[in-house]
């Protein structure tokens, strides 16, 4: 079967509230937010938002939150300096149960306001951004995932991840974007996008970390190990 290239971009833009559903009902930081999703409304940030996260219409992110059985409402605010400006659109009414919020600014004031947050290939460890001021102001005790595009980033990050969560679970993604990217940092390395996800728990002080639940297999050292990359 020939997968052509408008194919591979609607894959893609579903491979975002498909992860975001997949942290809701089968990650166990998020299992508070998941039983309240079942009937109330809920708040997902989403931070460091560019284009590629804010693709999919609200009724893609119904549908995906529907067919998972949670059965609230939902705000998902989009946030990030990347992100295009949008204005309104019908498609914005055709549903109260999910409302799309797109802020074209940083997330550090925006994240008190999140029931879970979430991150996309965020860059943690590369140096042309500035994370310090969002991850400062996260939210202690709610939940949070962080998804990477590669193994190397993933290693490269988990320094990061230990200073502001307690890191409950790390796997691979399911709802990984199916298209192959070239690495423009590293010689003969290929990628797909948000391949592996780590959530935890937000925490207000440093301590070591722990992982509770790694499914990642042996390759993956879970002491913060390896080499720095963007993958």
């Amino acid at each position: 079967v020939e997968i052509t290239p408008p194919a591979w971009a609607y894959a893609e833009t579903m491979s975002y509230p498909l992860s975001v559903t997949h942290c809701l009902t089968a990650l166990s930081p998020f299992r508070k937010v998941t039983k309240r999703a079942r009937s109330d409304a809920i708040r997902i940030v989403i931070m460091g938002s560019s284009d590629a996260e804010a693709a999919a219409a609200p009724h893609v992110w119904l549908d995906c939150f529907r067919q998972a059985g949670l059965r609230g409402s939902f705000t998902v605010v989009l946030v990030g300096p990347e992100l295009s400006p949008q204005e309104p659109t019908e498609a914005w009414k055709e549903t109260c149960d999910v409302r799309l919020e797109y802020l074209c600014e940083t997330a550090e004031d925006i994240l008190a306001t999140a029931d879970a947050i979430v991150g996309f290939n965020l860059g943690l460890t590369v140096d042309a951004y500035d994370w310090g001021p969002a991850l400062e102001r996260l939210p202690a005790g709610k939940p949070i995932a962080f998804f990477t595009n590669s193994l190397p980033e993933l290693k490269a990050e988990l320094e990061v991840y230990e200073l502001v969560c307690r890191v409950r679970t790390c796997r691979p993604n399911p709802f990984r974007s199916p298209r192959w990217r070239q690495s423009t940092s590293m010689a003969n390395d290929i990628y797909r996008r948000h391949s592996y996800v780590v959530a935890g728990t937000v925490v207000t002080s440093k301590g070591g970390f722990i992982c509770d639940e790694c499914t990642m297999g042996p390759n993956v050292r879970v002491d913060g190990a390896g080499p720095k990359a963007d993958g």
